[in-house]
This record gives structure tokens, C-alpha cells and sequence, in this order.
């Protein structure tokens, strides 16, 4: 009996062990988040849109009227990790930073080094200016 208990013990720890790491992901949809580039003094507010080509990730951030890809957008040791252009290619590391919470370093080529954060938790950037109230156009008057 207890070798039989032993052996589905053993069954339920490798089931568990053997789930691959590349095999998490965020769920699609919209997220919210933040970003604070290199010399500027906060945050600002912006969104993500996740969505699955197949089994690939597809992250696009969104700021005002700008949109920016999330390349090769992919989970490494638990971290979802990707890079983006224009400019210096810039390579981020967000960690677990609670429930659905990615948050970390952007660092380019040149080792200037920025944050950007992703969660499902609205309220975490609710006090965060959006990208046209850091540019001044609070009210989009031309």
C-alpha cells in the first residue's frame, strides 16, 4: 500500500516539476500600466494589448496616438521579458511584482536604463498623468 501511495505521490511531484516555464502567459486583452523613461522625473500612465498569434505572445503598448511593439514578448525565469525600437534597441525585464504585476528595468544600448510596469490592476496607475498631460495637451486643443 505504501509503495502505491509512494508512486502517486512521485506522479503528482513530476506533473507539477515538469510544467514548462514558457507555458505562462498573460491572459489576452487589455492591461494597464506605466513607463518612465531614462531623465524623466515620473511615470506615465499607458495601456497593452495582449493577444496570441497561435501560442505566440503579442504585446502592443499604447500611449496617446502612438502604438509601440513589444518584440519577441516571452516569459524567462518567471520575468516576461522583450525589446523595442525606434531608436536604440531597448531590452526590457519586468519581474512578478504581485498579481498580475510585471514591473522592471528597460535598458538600451547605450546602458541608459528606464521602468516600465504591466498589470490587470487599473488602480495602480489611476494617479499616473496619461502621455498627452506629460506633453501639455491635457485637453487636446489645437
Amino acid at each position: 500500500m505504501r509503495r502505491v501511495f509512494f508512486l502517486a505521490l512521485l506522479a503528482i511531484v513530476a506533473g507539477i516539476l515538469s510544467t514548462p516555464l514558457h507555458a505562462q502567459t498573460l491572459e489576452a486583452g487589455t492591461w494597464f500600466g506605466s513607463m518612465q523613461p531614462p531623465e524623466t522625473p515620473e511615470p506615465f500612465r499607458i495601456g497593452y494589448e495582449v493577444s496570441y498569434d497561435g501560442d505566440v505572445m503579442r504585446i502592443v503598448a499604447l500611449g496617446g496616438e502612438n502604438s509601440l511593439v513589444l518584440n519577441e514578448a516571452r516569459f524567462e525565469d518567471g520575468n516576461l521579458v522583450y525589446w523595442f525600437q525606434p531608436g536604440p534597441r531597448v531590452d526590457c525585464v519586468l519581474e512578478p511584482d504581485g498579481k498580475d504585476t510585471y514591473a522592471g528595468d528597460c535598458s538600451d544600448t547605450d546602458g541608459a536604463t528606464g521602468q516600465m510596469m504591466i498589470t490587470r490592476d487599473e488602480s495602480m496607475v489611476a494617479g499616473l498623468k496619461s502621455v498627452e498631460e506629460m506633453e501639455g495637451g491635457e485637453g487636446g486643443a489645437d
